[in-house]
Order: structure tokens, then C-alpha cells, then sequence
């Protein structure tokens, strides 16, 4: 298991550089991005851009396979980063295409390698850290958004 999320991690690596590199490309200084569980969000000043994965993958150039990857770390990621470093405080993290960044606020940085991420995913593998586990918790979380609304 501990190899699959190291190919997945992997992946992550490369969609978030190439997204950086799109964002950078396409949209003016000050445009950031996010994700929403299984949609990518740019947001560019006046606007903010959602995009699902057929549109993201296409936009990036990438694999389908790569950008669910992406998608699963990054939500992962954003769960479970305090496990990684040991519960301290960070004021940012990101990545330089080979490996995690995580900045802290004396603006220290430390870095972590698929190699250390990908045991940490299979000790948390109590939730499914697939694509599909994702999607369904995103369909999940628009019924019941709806179902309030209504």
C-alpha cells in the first residue's frame, strides 16, 4: 500500500508544480489557487475560476490519473499535516516539485520526501484515501448543502 501512495505523492508533486506554472502563466500577480476536495479553484482577482477534474486534467496537461492523485494528496495533506511535523505550528506549506515544503513562522523551512508522507497515508488509512472516497464525500457535502437550502 505504502507504494501507491508514493506513485500518488509523486503525481502531487508534479500536478502542483505544473499548477503553479499554469496559474503564473495565465492570470495576473496576486492569483491563488485551492481545492475543494475534487474541484480546483483559481481565483484571480475579480473572478474566481472552479474547475472538476476533466477540466483541470485538460487544462494542465496532465493525466487523469496524475490530477485524481493530486486531488487526494492534497486533501490528505491539508488533514493530516500536523501528524507530519509534529504538531507544531507552520505558517505555509507547498512544494518544489520533489518534495513538501513546510514553512514556520520563525521562516524556517522543512522539507518531506514521498518517502516520509507515504507511511504517514497508510497509518491513516482509516479513511479511503482514493479519488472516488473524495468524490463522494464532495457529492455528500453538496445534498446536504442543497437539502439545507431547500
Amino acid at each position: 500500500m505504502s507504494d501507491n501512495y508514493y506513485l500518488m505523492i509523486q503525481d502531487f508533486f508534479k500536478v502542483y508544480e505544473a499548477l503553479d506554472r499554469y496559474v503564473m502563466n495565465h492570470y495576473e500577480e496576486g492569483a491563488v489557487w485551492d481545492t475543494q476536495l475534487v474541484r480546483l479553484d483559481i481565483d484571480h482577482g475579480t473572478q474566481e475560476s472552479s474547475y472538476d477534474l476533466a477540466q483541470a486534467t485538460k487544462m494542465l496537461a496532465l493525466t487523469e490519473g496524475q490530477v485524481k492523485s493530486f486531488f487526494v494528496v492534497y486533501s490528505f495533506l491539508s488533514h493530516n499535516l500536523y501528524d507530519l511535523i509534529g504538531n507544531r505550528d507552520y505558517e505555509d506549506w507547498s512544494s518544489d516539485g520533489n518534495n513538501l515544503l513546510v514553512e514556520y513562522s520563525d521562516l524556517t523551512i522543512e522539507t518531506f520526501s514521498a518517502e516520509q508522507i507515504a507511511p504517514l497515508m497508510v497509518r491513516r488509512a482509516y479513511f479511503e484515501w482514493t479519488y472516488e472516497a473524495l468524490q463522494q464525500s464532495y457529492d455528500k457535502l453538496n445534498e446536504f448543502s442543497h437539502t439545507r437550502i431547500a
